[in-house]
């Protein structure tokens, strides 16, 4: 424990403290708090009283004290945990909300048949895209189901991999249109990327066109269990470029063993592949994709079927302020 926020009732009412362990058993001079007490009771905690910053895990227990003995306390095994959210004065840049139970590709993807894919780990929700008061900028992917960590790992979830290609200009030709390796997809010409973030279990990282990564930029991301969420993080200034963008954010399922570590659509669903497939070569690897508005994702990543070739992808038009 390294933070104890003390509720005392008294005859004139409520008060609460907040004190900092000293290392040595022992408890700081504690700064006042807030408290009411009604039905419920509400305590206010500033973030910046706790040394926390973004995305830091939060672990905390209510204990209920009668005549100095413990009373109660919740819960009653471990800790209630939690990310903390972005701090400061945020910036909203874009929104948008994705169909539930898209989470199977072109529209005849299952899920691999062992029991650690759990139910809608797959499907995208939503996604926001904010800037933070320390100039970061944070894509929110909302998820239909609680991110797990069955593997370990770095990020706090297991099973994704999250793709995200930013065309910062909007000009054919400038950048890249090939998604990165097994992906069996790239983007229309008018949307050639010139930054692509990944992030799952094991890596999390920036890169150019050429496939090299930004080394010296810090790209962060967890999954919170609270926001049902994949958050990823990276610095503002490290995007160069106009200030209209169309990026494309894919759900893949994540493999470590697997070509570009991603997990491989076969013709039918196994223990450790999806299932669905009915071209080989050519069956995009997504599983979900966020698509705007009047836009199939089922058409989009089926058009394969029509013409012999892979499938081109749009981006959303994401507008900076």
């Amino acid at each position: 424990v390294s933070t104890r926020v003390d509720i005392v009732f008294d005859g004139a009412g409520m008060a609460a403290a907040i004190a900092d362990a000293d290392g040595e058993g022992g408890w700081l001079t504690p700064a006042a708090g807030y408290a009411v007490a009604g039905d419920f009771i509400e305590v206010q905690v500033p973030f910046a009283s706790l040394g926390v910053e973004t995305g830091s895990t939060l672990k905390l227990a209510a204990v209920a004290y009668c005549g100095g003995a413990e009373a109660d306390v919740v819960p009653e095994r471990r800790f209630l945990a939690f990310k903390v959210p972005p701090l400061g004065e945020v910036t909203a840049i874009a929104s948008f909300d994705d169909p539930i139970g898209d989470d199977h590709g072109p529209g005849y993807y299952t899920y691999p048949t062992d029991g650690v894919f759990t139910p809608s780990a797959f499907d995208v929700t939503s996604l926001e895209i904010i800037r933070d008061a320390e100039d970061v900028l944070i894509f929110k992917i909302g998820l239909g189901a609680k991110p797990t960590s069955p593997w370990g790992g770095i990020t706090g979830y297991s099973l994704q991999a999250i793709d995200i290609y930013i065309d910062t200009d909007g000009k054919p030709g400038s950048g890249s249109t090939e998604f990165f390796s097994a992906r069996k997809a790239r983007t229309v010409p008018e949307h050639a990327w010139e930054y692509y973030l990944r992030a799952s279990m094991d890596l999390v990282a920036m890169y150019d066109t050429g496939w090299n990564a930004f080394d010296k930029v810090k790209v962060e991301s967890y999954g919170d269990e609270a926001s049902s969420a994949i958050y990823i993080r990276v610095p503002a200034s490290a995007i160069e470029g106009g200030k209209t963008w169309n990026v494309i954010v894919a759900m893949l399922g994540h493999d470590g063993y697997g070509e570009g570590g991603i997990r491989a659509v076969t013709g039918a669903a196994e223990q450790w592949t999806f299932g669905g497939c009915d071209k080989e070569g050519l069956c995009p690897a997504i599983m979900d994709l966020v698509v705007g508005e009047g836009i199939s994702q089922e058409d989009m990543l089926s058009a394969y079927r029509e013409t012999g070739d892979l499938v081109e992808i749009r981006g959303l038009k994401v507008t900076l302020p």
